[in-house]
Parts: structure tokens; sequence; C-alpha cells
């Protein structure tokens, strides 16, 4: 089967880029996994290996520039599957006419761009997020939409479990669009009336801090929106009282009206019906 591209590779990291490579590598044919980042130990590489699909490390962004610089001057028609990607393309490469790009981005286009877009759908308490996979323009988080779906969201999801839920419903939709994309057949929607606000990797929900004069609804997105569990990807929220910062090493939402066990360095902290448990509340050395 014919197909309109000469060159495919995928641009990410972590599971849900190994998925998206396996998927081409299996079911049609992919050139090279690069990933962007210093990693001590990557998840992406050793999957790759284990599946014998090509693997390039790019240590920086220098690396990357190069690479896409002999991409575009390659001249062949290159499909770039960015999924799970921080490094922004270039302008070069988002106008190139021999080079299409497609993203994975966890948000609906006209709620959240940028980094960490599950965490702040659920602190902003949004009644619905979702799944955008876009076409790649100059502007990060643009372009046209390719696939998209709705999730709705509850008062109990945190960021990591909604990550999970979105890397699934992502690759689904993969699935869906991608033999299109590869003919040059794919029927793509407009881009969106209005675009969301753009979120960078240094921001964090109310800079990590935890307001005890919040509400109970508030305080709970907040605990789940910095809940990446092990990934830790927001680093510890913290508490400011008396000038002084503390911080806990893991939290229980519960109905103020059970019973609960009382730990001597636990901090509870009760609004209206809903308890709130930091668990191992201690000061935090700021040197």
């Amino acid at each position: 089967m014919k197909y309109y591209f000469e060159k495919c590779i995928v641009v990410g990291t972590g599971q849900f880029a190994f998925k998206c490579a396996k998927y081409m590598h299996d079911n049609y044919w992919l050139d090279c996994v690069y990933e962007y980042g210093n990693f001590k130990q990557s998840t992406l590489e050793g999957l790759c290996k284990k599946n014998s699909i090509t693997y390039i490390k790019l240590l920086n962004k220098e690396q990357c520039n190069e690479l896409m610089y002999k991409i575009e001057t390659n001249r062949k028609m290159t499909l770039i599957i960015s999924a799970s990607n921080t490094y922004i393309f270039p302008k070069f490469i988002t106008q190139s006419s021999h080079v299409q790009l497609v993203n994975y981005h966890p948000a609906l286009l006209t709620k959240h761009l940028g980094r960490n877009a599950e965490s702040w759908s659920i602190y902003d308490c949004d009644q619905i997020t979702g799944v955008t996979w876009h076409r790649v323009t100059d502007e990060v988080d643009h372009g046209e939409v390719i696939a998209e779906r709705v999730i709705e969201l509850d008062q109990t999801i945190t960021s990591i479990k909604l990550m999970m839920k979105q890397y699934q419903v992502g690759f689904e939709l993969f699935q869906g669009f991608i033999e299109k994309i590869l003919k040059n057949k794919c029927e793509q929607k407009r881009n969106p009336i209005h675009y969301g606000k753009m979120h960078y990797s240094y921001e964090k929900p109310n800079n990590g801090v935890l307001n005890l004069e919040w509400k109970e609804d508030q305080i709970s997105a907040f605990l789940r929106s910095m809940d990446y569990s092990t990934l830790n990807v927001m680093g510890n929220p913290f508490i400011i009282e008396n000038n002084i910062k503390y911080s806990w090493n893991s939290y229980k939402i519960l109905d103020a009206l059970n019973n609960w066990e009382n730990i001597f360095n636990d901090k509870l902290i009760i609004k209206s019906n809903t308890l709130f448990i930091l668990k191992n509340y201690h000061k935090v050395d700021c040197n």
C-alpha cells in the first residue's frame, strides 16, 4: 500500500510515546523514536530496545534543532508524531512544505494550553476536559483539530488518574485517524473559535500553596491537582503558617461525620461536612 509520506518519526517521552511508536512499528512503519530530555533513566528507551524500535536520545534543544534541520534539508515527505513531547518545534519545520506534524494535547484547546493541562483542569474545577490531536503551527498548542474527545470530570479524580485516562483516550483516537493521515486523506475540523489559557512548566496551582481560607471544593481541587503520585510533577504542596513552611506526605478526603484515627503528626482541616487529613505534617527546611 502506497502512503503519502516517505519517513515517519515519533518525538516524545514515556509510555504514551511508546504506545504510539509501537503501533506505527507493528502496523505501518517507523523510522525512529526521539526523546528530548536529559534523563538519568528512560522508560521509553528501555521499552524501545526491548521491542527492537530504533531510539535516539536528544539531550538538549540544540540537538533537537539539528535533527529538525536535517529533516528539512533532506526534502523527503516526513510525518512527525509529537506524543507527550515538550520540545517546541522551530518555525522552519512547522512551515515546511514537506513536513507534517501532529501533536497530542491532554485538554481541549478552548480551555487549557501548554504544560500539565490535566492539573489545571482539576484546579479550575472544570466540569469537562478532553484530549486533542491537532496539527502543529508556529504557536504552541494551536492548529487544526484532527480528533478530540470530551472527558467528564468528577470531584475525586487526581492528576495522575486523569493523565492515565487521557493517555488511553488519546491512543484510541490515534488508532482511528493515523491511517488517514498517512494517506493524506484526513478530514480535519476547523481551528477552535478561541483558545484557552497558556500554562508554563514553572507554574503550579496557587504556586503550590494550600490556602486554609479556601472552601472545601477548592481545597479538594488543589490537593487533587497536585497529586501525580510518585511522578511528583508539581513538586510537594505546602502551607505557610506563622511564616513557617509545612508540607505532608499524603492526604485523605473524608466525610467529616465519619470516624477517623487521629495520628499525632497529621493535620486535620474541617470545612463544612468535609475532612481533609494531611498525613505526616512537618516543617520544611527552606535552605
